[in-house]
């Protein structure tokens, strides 16, 4: 019996939904997303991760579109000199841009955990070809320096041939820029 009422309810959900078109979720990137990741690292406002993607699709035709990105180390505080992953911790805001237009600006706690992260952003920020994704700390103001701070937050790169043997983060990006995990999701 409790079968038969999951079947009704599922095919009911599948009837609901039958008119509405389906999309699906393309990833955009320029790397080659191996499992094989370093880190790259914004520690404050001034410090840009940056990553050109190149939009397969004219701009148009993009019904939804988000950023991804990976976390592979929990953010650190440099005045607690500890790895933090409370949410609740003060740091200040993480900021997002798409094209040099912000796109997400809001406190940085669930956004720098350690994993996959998915953020929604408007479908007119993109262009045609070339888009330019950046992602960094937004200064803090004046009047919040002692409740807010940066922190070091660790974002996930491919390592490829080229820059294997590098260890430091900053001449691995240099050497090959194209690694770092942003990632643009289009349907």
């Amino acid at each position: 019996m409790k079968y038969n009422c999951l079947i009704v309810l599922l095919f009911s959900i599948a009837l609901l939904h039958a008119g509405e078109p389906y999309f699906t979720w393309y990833r955009v990137m320029t790397d080659s997303a191996t499992p094989e990741t370093a880190w790259a690292m914004t520690s404050y406002d001034k410090v840009v991760l940056s990553k050109t993607l190149n939009l397969p699709i004219p701009a148009a035709s993009v019904q939804e579109a988000a950023f991804e990105y990976e976390i592979s180390v929990s953010p650190f505080d440099t005045q607690r000199k500890a790895h933090i992953s409370s949410l609740e911790h003060p740091w200040g805001d993480i900021l997002i841009k798409v094209n040099g237009r912000i796109v997400f600006c809001e406190p940085a706690g669930p956004h720098i955990q350690i994993g996959t992260h998915v953020i929604k952003i408007p479908v007119d920020c993109l262009k045609d070809g070339e888009n330019l994704f950046q992602m960094h700390w937004a200064t803090i103001k004046r009047e919040e320096a002692g409740k807010r701070r940066y922190g070091q937050v660790y974002v996930a790169c491919d390592v490829n041939e080229k820059t294997r043997n590098i260890k430091s983060p900053k001449a691995r990006l240099a050497a090959a820029p194209e690694t770092l995990r942003f990632r643009l999701l289009v349907r």
